[in-house]
């Protein structure tokens, strides 16, 4: 498990570089413009991207074949990517918590409502993750990305018809049964990964 995630690592060391260096300037363009938001929106974007490109680059070098020569279980490599998944977001969580806090020291002022906006936009992107991986599974990655456009357009239509036929949710509603949103993202994640292993078991390469 430990060497598949090096190798991920390091097949994902110059898009690392990459992110970065995006997250440096808008980080830059946060504190100038005294609206840390959008950085914390990127850098959890990228959690979801970077296991995408790693399975591109793993479908691209034909890695499955060498991979499932070896001892490796077709678990383990599977499992292998959404633990990818759940490090990269960690780090995106505490990389966000670290922003505002520097940014508090440019005079920005630290928003109270940070651990809850960065705990529910962590717990987003561990959703469609757990959503995309046994699509990109079942398809291929290339043939998964028009169905992942539409993954991340349908909560975007939702929200926009809740808006326009003034659906409102109580906030206090939200708030009371926030709790259970952990709950509900970890059983998202199980299922998907279960789902993904029958799929990985299925596939011949």
């Amino acid at each position: 498990m430990i060497g598949l995630l090096i190798k991920d690592l390091y097949t994902l060391k110059r898009q690392l570089r990459i992110v970065v260096l995006i997250s440096v300037i808008y980080f830059a363009v946060a504190v100038l413009s005294k609206n840390l938001g959008m950085f914390t929106g990127i850098a959890m974007m990228c959690a979801i991207v970077l296991p995408i490109t790693s399975m591109a680059y793993d479908e691209q070098c034909k890695w499955d074949r060498y991979a499932l020569a070896t001892p490796l279980s077709r678990t383990t490599i599977v499992l292998s990517k959404y633990v990818l998944g759940v490090l990269l977001n960690i780090v995106g969580v505490l990389l966000v918590c670290a922003a505002h806090l520097t940014g508090a020291r440019f005079g920005l002022s630290v928003d109270g409502e940070l651990l809850p906006t960065v705990f529910g936009m962590s717990t987003g992107a561990l959703a469609v993750m757990s959503v995309i991986l046994p699509l990109m599974y079942k398809f291929g990655v290339e043939k998964a990305r028009l169905i992942m456009v539409i993954v991340f357009l349908v909560p975007f239509l939702l929200v926009m018809a809740a808006s326009r036929f003034q659906l409102e949710l109580s906030l206090d509603l939200v708030k009371q049964y926030v709790y259970l949103l952990p709950v509900a993202v970890i059983g998202m994640i199980l299922v998907s990964l279960y789902c993904s292993i029958r799929i990985y078991k299925g596939k011949e390469f």
